[in-house]
């Protein structure tokens, strides 16, 4: 204090420099709050990024799940469905989007899925009509299936052989006749004799073409009507 009783500043510091200086000091404090914070901010973001399990794992843990609801749901279970392979990209959050890969027999279909997983659970579903490939697959079961019964009526009726029967006389001196008669012209005729009635038949012909030709050749020469059937060797 000076003579006249007013303050003054000693040691060299000035009013100015003492404002600069606290003013220095509150920015000081200013920066390392902001700093904390951004540390804090950092620091949650890494224990929430700990936390969320990894694309690797979703995977994994989908392609398990989807196998075990192949396998155990009764629309799935009698096909024996295998899951080759998932892949999944995030979508938002804990939400994830990708396609597993079936193999049916030979086969292998994709299908579209989705997921929501938190690391402790997941829950995935496959969009309308993914698993329409099981349709097709029991439809050609069906068309394989009536192809081979084709092919087996049709081995049957190539084995077997064909005759024209001429007439059913009641005498069997007429049909007697009659065999001779067709004997004459190189028919090969034979009698069946069955319920009082006897039957006469030409043949028998490997193939049903040929049975009708030789209907029509009989036709031409003894003016008889015949009519084309299996052959039964019960003569």
């Amino acid at each position: 204090m000076d003579n006249d009783g007013k303050l003054s500043i000693s040691s060299g510091m000035s009013a100015n420099a003492f404002q600069d200086s606290h003013y220095t000091f509150r920015s000081l404090t200013k920066s390392a709050n902001t700093l904390s914070v951004k540390v804090f901010l950092i620091v949650v973001f890494l224990i929430l990024a700990g936390c969320k399990p990894s694309i690797e794992r979703i995977e994994s843990d989908t392609k398990t799940s989807i196998q075990e609801t192949l396998d155990s749901d009764k629309k799935y279970s009698k096909y024996g469905m295998q899951v080759d392979s998932v892949s999944v990209v995030m979508e938002e959050g804990n939400r994830y989007k990708g396609i597993a890969y079936i193999s049916l027999e030979e086969a292998q279909y994709p299908i579209a899925i989705t997921v929501i997983s938190d690391g402790e659970k997941l829950i995935w579903s496959a969009g309308p009509g993914q698993f329409a490939f099981l349709v097709q697959h029991e439809w050609r079961k069906v068309q394989a299936a009536i192809t081979e019964n084709l092919k087996i009526k049709q081995s049957d009726r190539d084995s077997l052989e064909w005759v024209v029967q001429i007439a059913t006389l009641s005498n069997r001196d007429a049909a007697e006749r009659l065999v001779s008669d067709l004997a004459k012209t190189g028919h090969k005729a034979y009698i069946i004799t069955s319920e009082g009635f006897n039957r006469v038949f030409v043949g028998p012909m490997a193939r049903r073409g040929e049975a009708d030709l030789l209907r029509n050749q009989i036709k031409l020469q003894h003016k008889l009507n015949g009519f084309v059937v299996i052959y039964k060797d019960d003569k």
